[in-house]
């Protein structure tokens, strides 16, 4: 590799899109970004035009480099196009938790056999769920879909052309079976969805094509370019922050919270709380899951319940103040329902033990606190199941926080690491990108620290007894909201 080679990324994430430029040897040569609503049914061809113009914008104003490879990564989304690659229908989004499709597909095949095919519990935001969807309350639309794509696949047609879904967005689609990473003929048999529109598969980091003609002469780019599949956002965090060995595991703390740990054996949760999906990296697998919401939430409390009285910040002082416990105070992020580990997308945000003695830091610290309580439940799954965790690296827009990773180690037991840079997503898919044109050279060493904390064993045990107040809190929302 020269000092003239360059690697361009897109991160599409629920918050922010960004288009960063690399050089060869990896470093950050320049990004831009603009903020994007996270919405159930996003603008994909509004994301297409920033993508355009922010990847023309730095292809020219960085002339020496020549942009020899594209990877891209985005939030986990199910777009509907024809055979042209036009959109059908609208985009739906993790958070469109529509359920009638869910329990349909459960009628047709038991629950724990889709589970041990596909490493995870069935939830309403899959994809082929969506396909289905469309097929019962849109027929005509079903007729024209020639593909179901992920988000991100939607952007690498736009690129290249070519329609393909790399293993690790495939397993959230509920139709991809992890012991033989195919497409899974038997559930979509029981989900009664035509095979012919799903895509090619790829895995991690395989080069997908190269960048269409008119793309090219529109950017400034090669028609030798490659495009490389990457994954979804959190997923290819999890690389860019270094979890690339057992031991590793990532919480990825931005609108919602992502959190996996490295294993190098497939292991399946037969309770279904945990996801196992492959890694981004061909031979390693993740295990844990997506969270519910955790920075939106915060955001959400601050501008929405708060009405922007405090910023983040001053809620964060007055946070901590507050002792750990946050004064016998339990706050259930639940705004969109529950993922890892409960799946339970009935549930919704619940407040229990308010009193007249709480304020607005109270509230704050309980959000935070839940967070890492679904995190120390995700913990001890893992124990269960012989996998490992011996530190956890935070990323995104939360780990800014020195409360909120605080609390995180903490509660968890576990020491929480900060990488220098906390745009890991970009990072993850500059190495796949990297890693398309290296061959099998290996991965430049893990990203410089910024701080460590270690769990203060007075803390953790002081959390024990909120932990178990909050498991129980859980079984009641799941209860009460089940009544529905």
């Amino acid at each position: 590799m020269t000092d003239t080679v360059g690697i361009l990324t897109v991160d599409i994430g629920s918050s922010s899109l960004r288009v960063s430029l690399f050089d060869g040897e990896l470093n950050l040569i320049d990004t831009l970004s603009e903020k994007c609503a996270t919405e159930i049914h996003p603008d994909v061809e509004a994301y297409w035009a920033s993508i355009e113009a922010m990847a023309r914008h730095l292809v020219g104003t960085h002339g020496s480099l020549e942009v020899r490879a594209i990877g891209v990564s985005a939030l986990v989304g199910w777009v509907f196009v024809d055979e042209r690659g036009l959109l059908v229908a609208p985009v739906f989004s993790w958070m469109d938790q529509r359920e009638v499709q869910q329990h349909a597909l459960l009628k047709a095949m038991d629950g724990a056999e889709f589970s041990d095919r596909t490493g995870r519990r069935l939830s309403a935001e899959q994809g082929g769920l969506k396909l289905r969807y469309l097929k019962d309350d849109l027929p005509g639309t079903y007729g024209c879909t020639a593909r179901m794509l992920s988000i991100k696949d939607y952007i690498n047609f736009r690129f290249c052309g070519i329609f393909g879904m790399d293993h690790t967005t495939a397993c959230y689609t509920a139709l991809f079976n992890v012991h033989d990473l195919s497409w899974d003929e038997a559930i979509i048999r029981a989900l009664d969805v035509d095979a012919a529109k799903l895509p090619r598969l790829f895995a991690g980091g395989a080069v997908l094509g190269t960048v269409l003609p008119e793309v090219a002469g529109s950017l400034g780019l090669s028609t030798e370019t490659v495009v490389v599949t990457c994954g979804p956002d959190g997923s290819v965090a999890v690389l860019g922050a270094g979890g690339v060995k057992p031991g590793d595991a990532v919480s990825v703390m931005g609108t919602s919270d992502v959190f996996f740990a490295v294993s190098s054996e497939r292991v399946l949760d037969a309770d279904r709380h945990l996801v196992t999906n492959p890694h981004v990296l061909s031979g390693l697998w993740l295990i844990g899951g997506p969270l519910g919401m955790a920075g939106g939430a915060l955001e959400w409390y601050a501008s929405t319940l708060l009405d922007g009285r405090y910023t983040l910040d001053q809620l964060n002082a007055l946070g901590v103040a507050v002792p750990p416990g946050a004064d016998d105070l339990l706050f259930l992020p639940s705004l969109t329902g529950e993922r890892t580990p409960f799946w339970n997308p009935a549930v919704r945000g619940t407040v229990a033990g308010l009193t007249r003695d709480h304020g607005p830091g109270h509230l704050f610290r309980a959000l935070m606190e839940a967070n890492s309580f679904a995190i120390r439940r995700i913990l001890d799954v893992l124990d269960g199941l012989g996998v490992p965790v011996e530190h956890i690296s935070a990323i995104g827009g939360g780990a800014d926080s020195e409360l909120w990773l605080r609390i995180k180690a903490d509660v968890c037991g576990v020491r929480v690491d900060v990488p220098q840079s906390l745009e890991a997503t970009t990072r993850g898919c500059a190495l796949l990108a990297w890693r398309a044109l290296n061959g099998k050279k290996p991965l430049p060493e893990t990203p410089p620290l910024r701080r460590s904390l270690e769990a203060e064993p007075v803390g953790h045990a002081r959390y024990a007894r909120s932990y178990a107040r909050y498991l129980r809190l859980m079984a009641l929302a799941e209860a009460f909201y089940a009544s529905d």
